[in-house]
């Protein structure tokens, strides 16, 4: 797929390329999709909400593992406090005795 993307924003491009300035490269996109041929813009926009569905899968994996840490940090507490009743309540019954 060739794509006739004039000159000028290709050079511009590629100098955030070459320095490796994603952040650059994404506001210059952004800021310059209009004067792309309606190709490119449609490929650019369709990068940016492929990369926000991957970025929501990996929130949405991490909110996952976040959960179960709670989940299973709340079972664990749960574990001690019956523990801890059980010891309050032998401490209780020795003091009785």
């Amino acid at each position: 797929m060739s794509m006739n993307i004039p000159q000028n924003l290709r050079d511009q491009l590629s100098e955030f390329i070459e320095k490796g300035d994603e952040a650059g490269a994404r506001k210059f996109l952004i800021e310059n999709l209009k004067e792309f041929p309606q190709e490119a813009q449609d490929a650019i926009i369709f990068g940016f909400v492929e990369e926000a569905l991957e970025k929501k899968r990996e929130d949405d994996a991490l909110l996952g593992d976040f959960r179960k840490k709670g989940v299973d940090a709340l079972k664990a507490m749960g574990g001690a406090t019956k523990e801890i009743e059980k010891q309050l309540k032998l401490a209780e019954i020795k003091e009785k005795i």
